[in-house]
């Protein structure tokens, strides 16, 4: 296979691409949920009966089920959120529109005292903590897509400064030593440790590698995804990828150079999150049924969790707690959280009913938060959840 050029044009093409992919993810929340309502509904979960009177959009008892809501904000805002990031329950790290060359803006927005205070502008899609949660760690453009340098804000003072002499994005630590990247320039596979980088895949390579693995024809038949998980003892990576009509799963060693692995296909892969070795929770569709599955690798079999159109899924840090967004029809959709246990939902719940246009889910402890909107304005919820 023969590699394409890696100009600087080809670069500035596969950069703003990047960018212009996450911004469509934004977009296509908005736009493209008609497209999941011939898909059906399950009927295997509890629903919360609304009484008499109240709003179909507003919280409901919840009678005798597993979770509880302590406590439920929400808040408008005049401005689409694109990204977020809990710090705690009271402060997030979002990104938001900006009058810049990558039109993106960095802000901390405190939530119980409503104020918002801007970090940077001209700044990637990617939000990172450090290890220790003391600092931020992004990435910020000059006038062009190759021009980036990373930086670190810290959180308890904000004094900002260089980090690390880096220019990656999408950046995740693997301890508090090694981080795990793409470079600005050409999108290559980097792995940083101790000051010190070592380019592990080139993008071109990686592509091809997964074209060899899924058995497409040629490279031209594989849209390689970005957008990447750590595996959870930390020595591989998993990327996800189109390969004609269907999706794959694929993993690649981050110690040393070798032959990365098909984990999984399907006709289609939305999400997945590995919850241990060699097991997944993946939204997707298989074999015509859309849902959320967990898929055993050793055992290369599905077992359907969840069946129906749905739209988002979230996992808490305990991989215990599971939140997804279920669409009814044009006019109805419903939050759920159900509890992860032997490989099945249990005590599926829903705790509310018809947001508006879902875009972003995370959890933080028992807070599960969520934004909703347009491209000109945006609203925020924020859940607390306990056990009965």
């Amino acid at each position: 296979m023969n590699n394409p050029s890696k100009g600087n044009n080809g670069a500035a093409w596969r950069s703003h691409l990047l960018l212009a992919g996450l911004l469509l993810l934004f977009i296509a929340g908005i736009y493209g949920i008609s497209a999941l309502y011939e898909l059906g509904r399950s009927s295997d979960y509890r629903t919360v009966t609304l009484p008499t009177g109240q709003t179909p959009n507003s919280l409901a008892e919840i009678p005798g089920t597993t979770f509880k809501i302590e406590s439920v904000f929400r808040q408008s805002f005049e401005y689409p959120i694109y990204n977020l990031l809990a710090v705690d329950r009271n402060k997030l790290l979002i990104n938001r529109p900006d009058a810049s060359f990558s039109g993106l803006k960095l802000s901390l927005l405190s939530i119980d005292e409503k104020e918002l205070q801007d970090i940077a502008s001209n700044v990637e899609y990617g939000i990172t903590l450090s290890p220790d949660k003391q600092q931020l760690i992004y990435g910020k453009f000059g006038s062009s897509w190759n021009e980036m340098t990373m930086h670190a804000y810290q959180l308890d003072t904000g004094e900002e400064a260089p980090f690390n002499g880096s220019t990656l994005i999408l950046v995740s630590f693997i301890d508090d030593h090694s981080f795990v990247g793409l470079d600005s320039e050409h999108l290559n596979l980097i792995v940083s440790h101790d000051g010190s980088q070592q380019t592990l895949y080139s993008y071109d390579e990686m592509t091809e590698l997964i074209a060899k693995a899924s058995g497409a024809e040629q490279t031209s038949d594989v849209i390689f995804f970005s957008f990447y998980q750590l595996s959870s003892d930390k020595q591989s990576i998993y990327f996800l990828a189109q390969i004609k009509e269907g999706y794959g799963l694929y993993r690649f060693g981050l110690q040393k150079r070798e032959d990365i692995v098909e984990i999984v296909t399907a006709e289609d892969i939305q999400q997945f999150v590995e919850i241990s070795n060699g097991k997944f929770i993946i939204q997707g569709t298989v074999d015509g049924k859309a849902g959320i599955y967990m898929y055993d690798s050793p055992a290369k079999s599905f077992t359907l969790l969840a069946e129906g159109p749905i739209w988002n899924m979230v996992l808490d840090d305990d991989l215990t707690r599971l939140a997804y967004f279920s669409v009814q029809d044009n006019q109805n959709n419903e939050l759920h959280v159900a509890l992860l246990e032997n490989g099945k939902l249990l005590s599926d719940t829903v705790i509310y009913r018809n947001i508006d246009n879902l875009q972003l889910m995370k959890w933080l402890g028992n807070d599960l938060f969520l934004t909703g909107g347009d491209m000109e304005k945006s609203e925020l919820y924020r859940f607390t959840l306990n056990a009965w």
